[in-house]
């Protein structure tokens, strides 16, 4: 039996519960069920609230309120620098203890080697990497609690009483019409990975 079996609409949200862990696929993000009530209601506990999105391509939005933000892949339109400044700005100012954040396939300048290969098909004018990448790992995203991720592990706490979280970032995916990150689907290698709570 799979987490997926445990499926359920819980008024309108689609949930995904087990013992120590409560998804919620749909939601209202201004009506989200408190922490301290997710704990009540399966049996108390120090929890820890994710919140993941995706593919914003630069677009700002209502995110709901959690310990940790989890952005997993394009952050921008094509990895200019104003498009992640737009982002990171936003995601700066989220009250979010910890925000992780993963390139994605959209953002061409983070993937040095092949940007430096392939620019002039998507581009008049090579994109300067380092003021990118700053947004992403300098002193303000430091500052934000920022953690950007590629090919890495990241362990954490959000409090000292709380769990010790582990997280695995990696932007690669499977080919898809040459934009950056790209490996051939016959070279996967999930087994690699180190054992870690999120992937």
């Amino acid at each position: 039996m799979s987490a997926l079996d445990d499926l359920q609409r819980d008024g309108e949200d689609v949930v995904i519960s087990s013992a120590d862990a409560v998804v919620h696929l749909e939601y209202d993000p201004k009506n989200l069920p408190s922490v301290e009530k997710v704990a009540e209601e399966h049996g108390g506990g120090n929890w820890t609230r994710f919140v993941c999105i995706s593919d914003t391509h630069s677009k700002t939005f209502d995110v709901p309120h959690g310990d940790v933000l989890l952005h997993s892949g394009d952050l921008t339109q094509v990895g200019r620098e104003g498009e992640m400044k737009k982002t990171m700005e936003w995601i700066y100012s989220m009250p979010h203890k910890v925000k992780i954040v993963i390139a994605g396939n959209h953002d061409l300048p983070l993937h040095r080697g092949w940007y430096d290969s392939n620019w002039k098909k998507r581009s008049e004018k090579k994109l300067d990497f380092e003021p990118i990448y700053e947004w992403l790992v300098g002193k303000k995203a430091k500052e934000s609690g920022v953690i950007y991720l590629e090919n890495q592990t990241v362990k954490f706490r959000v409090a000292p009483e709380r769990r010790e979280w582990s997280v695995y970032g990696s932007p690669w995916q499977p080919e898809f019409f040459n934009w950056a990150f790209n490996y051939k689907r016959e070279e996967a290698e999930v087994s690699k990975y180190e054992s870690t709570d999120l992937l």
